[in-house]
């Protein structure tokens, strides 16, 4: 009872699975983000929920580490209850029973779409950045250009005069 009361009052979506692979438990709050039933997601009905991209990562990152009983952590896109696919961390790790045995995993995910987002958005800008330097550089290049010839002119006057100074008469 303690452990699904602790499960149930936090912000994680909690999930467990046997050493078949298959999905035997998920509390509350990801049954609440996912607007589906307990029913639905059990064994592999979860899975009807990823991000049709991201499906075959999923699935492949999961089976190859239940294999070798390592913890993983994945990030994929995972539907929600208005249909909205959100970025999801899932972290997993093996799980043990009082004598040892792997029973399964348990992992636990959180929604990271905003920092998705804000990434996304870095991107952008540094694009944007990168581009406006390049057409920073590409315009004080053509400036350089435009003024080296009156410059030659400038700096040829001036050496002649220099040349020129001693003879003059004032």
């Amino acid at each position: 009872y303690s452990y699904r009361t602790l499960a149930d009052s936090g912000q994680a979506l909690i999930w467990s699975s046997d050493t078949n692979k298959q999905y035997n438990y998920f509390n509350n709050v990801w049954l609440n983000f996912t607007g589906r039933s307990l029913e639905m997601e059990l064994g592999n009905g979860w899975m009807d929920g990823i991000h049709p991209d991201d499906f075959q990562y999923c699935t492949k990152t999961y089976q190859s580490h239940l294999d070798k009983q390592e913890s993983f952590n994945m990030e994929y896109r995972l539907r929600n209850s208005t249909g909205e696919y959100r970025w999801i961390l899932d972290k997993a790790t093996p799980n043990y029973n009082a004598k040892g045995e792997f029973i399964g995993y348990i992992g636990h995910c959180f929604d990271i779409s905003e920092i998705k987002n804000a990434e996304q958005r870095i991107t952008l800008k540094n694009e944007e950045l990168l581009k406006l330097n390049a057409e920073k550089d590409k315009f004080f290049s053509i400036i350089a250009h435009d003024l080296r010839s009156p410059f030659n002119s400038f700096l040829g006057l001036t050496h002649l005069m220099a040349e020129e100074l001693p003879r003059l008469k004032i």
